[in-house]
């Protein structure tokens, strides 16, 4: 179930945000996305467009008051995050510069920048406002005000809102000497669901600062979040047909969409695939489960056979609606049939 809320900022525009109140995604507080997560979702104007407004130009010198300067520093990120193209034209360093504990080169930054232009699409940022509630001399906390718009080609455009709350320090760049007012990159389990996504300020911040290899481990446990999120479906799903799993391969998807809304959620990360249902189950009764927590209902893989590609692991759904990542060993437990 979600909530909507909204936010109003000084300069009267509104944003939207979404409280997800749920008993069936443990994960989602460990995660994206506490119990709560935000979305930003679009703004629906009256006209449903917005003019797009005209660039907000730099100035030529870096400001030398502290709020300033953050500012200034913000909204160059905010540029070298929209100059970011398939054709990689900017150096990894270039974002890192913006980001506090950054590996220069970043982790398979190759691979996140892909990622991150694609589900960026063509918007590009734009900081609408921005409030300091902590200014020290090396730190500070502020609250950001953005919009996603489109290129400037375009008349008009349906903006997107975002808001944000950063946690910054003042330091020196190792490689070039330069002061900058830095984003630190938060720990993994403050992200939000919906910042999985990597447009978030506070997920570029995030998967800057990682090592190498950290990518697949995500998926994982995104995989895990999702099989949750299907377990969830499948619970309401039994009390609506008599306890039973009137369902089977491939058509499991259309059987319990009503309940799972985001159809996102039914394929496996990063590919357009379904997980697999294990269709042992298809119109037996959760009454014949002896035990559902170690119950394969969904997996990664095919014929029963689960696919450990999540550094040597396998992301499985189990008949509780609970999911983990299981190795080889511990799949060897697993129960997939009456």
């Amino acid at each position: 179930m979600f909530v909507v809320r909204h936010r109003v900022s000084k300069n009267g525009a509104r944003y939207n945000y979404f409280m997800r109140i749920s008993p069936f995604c443990p994960l989602i507080s460990m995660l994206l996305m506490g119990a709560s997560a935000s979305r930003a979702q679009p703004n629906a104007a009256p006209a449903g467009m917005m003019p797009l407004p005209a660039p907000v130009a730099l100035p030529a010198a870096r400001p030398d008051t502290p709020k300033e300067q953050i500012e200034f520093d913000l909204k160059t990120l905010m540029q070298v995050l929209g100059a970011l193209s398939k054709a990689k034209s900017e150096p990894p360093n270039a974002v890192a510069e913006f980001i506090s504990g950054a590996r220069l080169g970043a982790f398979g930054f190759d691979e996140w920048q892909d990622d991150y232009v694609r589900q960026r699409g063509a918007r590009f940022y734009r900081l609408d406002q921005m409030e300091v509630s902590k200014l020290e001399t090396d730190a500070a906390r502020v609250t950001v005000y953005y919009s996603f718009l489109l290129p400037d080609d375009k008349t008009e455009v349906r903006a997107q809102h975002g808001i944000e709350i950063l946690d910054l320090k003042r330091e020196i760049v190792p490689w070039n000497g330069r002061e900058k007012w830095r984003i630190a990159a938060p720990a993994f389990e403050k992200l939000r669901t919906t910042e999985r996504q990597r447009v978030a300020l506070r997920s570029v911040a995030y998967f800057a600062a990682q090592r190498a290899g950290m990518l697949p481990q995500l998926r994982g446990i995104v995989a895990a979040t999702r099989l949750r999120q299907i377990g969830a479906g499948v619970t309401q799903f039994l009390a609506a047909h008599d306890g039973k799993y009137a369902f089977q391969n491939p058509n499991w998807r259309e059987a319990i969409r009503v309940y799972v809304p985001d159809e996102s959620q039914f394929s496996i990360p990063g590919t357009t695939t379904l997980f697999s249902f294990n269709s042992n189950w298809s119109d037996k009764t959760g009454k014949e489960i002896q035990n559902p927590a170690q119950t394969v209902l969904f997996y990664e893989g095919d014929d029963q056979k689960p696919a450990f590609r999540y550094d040597g692991k396998a992301a499985i759904g189990f008949a509780d609606g609970s999911a983990k990542l299981v190795t080889p060993e511990a799949a060897k437990t697993l129960i997939w049939g009456p």
